[in-house]
C-alpha cells in the first residue's frame, strides 16, 4: 500500500478551531498527491491551491471561473 495520489475532501475546515485548520493545512501542504477540495475557506484554498474553480449563480445560471 503506497501513500495516495489523489485525495479528495469536502469542507474540511468545517467545524474546526484555527488549531486544527492550521494542522491539517500543514500535514496537506507536504502531501505529494493531488488535492481536490471543495470549500468556502479561501484562506485555507489559497494556501493549498494552484488552480481554482469558482462556481457562482448569477441571474439564474451557475458560471465557472477558473482562477
Amino acid at each position: 500500500q503506497g501513500a495516495p495520489q489523489l485525495i479528495i475532501m469536502d469542507e474540511p475546515t468545517n467545524h474546526l478551531d484555527i488549531h486544527a485548520v492550521e494542522a491539517l493545512e500543514a500535514l496537506l501542504s507536504d502531501c505529494p498527491c493531488a488535492l481536490l477540495l471543495v470549500s468556502h475557506d479561501k484562506r485555507f484554498m489559497k494556501a493549498l491551491t494552484s488552480i481554482t474553480w469558482v462556481f457562482e449563480e448569477k441571474d439564474g445560471d451557475t458560471e465557472l471561473r477558473i482562477d
